[in-house]
């Protein structure tokens, strides 16, 4: 049975960050990048303070955006790293971080000029 896709990609982002908030995730974060990248419209950042709960994030994003929206990931990296995995949805890619690792990148700086949405 084929999955319907509902909602825009900002209620996609919204999913997300909901997902990740329900598992406690920290400094959650929506950034509209879409005026300045072209195959992608939102970045969701969250912070997981262990592996343990990095995973319960990865786990509540997936189904958070797969039951309220229709979406599966087209992709998936960083698991089994323990500081950073990444969901691609296609219109919208999700950051998950270790503290150390989202601290190093610090993705927020390269996109400081883009409209940012702190979740709570």
């Amino acid at each position: 049975m084929k999955r319907t896709v509902t909602g825009e990609p900002v209620d996609w982002a919204r999913a997300a960050a909901e997902g990740a908030l329900s598992k406690k995730a920290s400094d959650v974060v929506i950034i509209n990048v879409k005026p300045s990248l072209v195959i992608v419209d939102y970045f969701i950042l969250a912070t997981a303070d262990n592996v343990i709960q990095l995973n319960a994030v990865v786990e509540a994003v997936e189904d958070a955006l797969r039951e309220q929206c229709g979406l599966k990931p087209i992709g998936r990296e960083g698991e089994g790293s323990g500081s950073w995995v990444l969901l691609d949805y296609g219109d919208i890619v999700v950051h998950i971080f270790s503290p150390a690792t989202r601290d190093f990148y610090r993705l927020e700086t390269l996109y400081n000029d883009a409209e940012m949405i702190k979740v709570e």
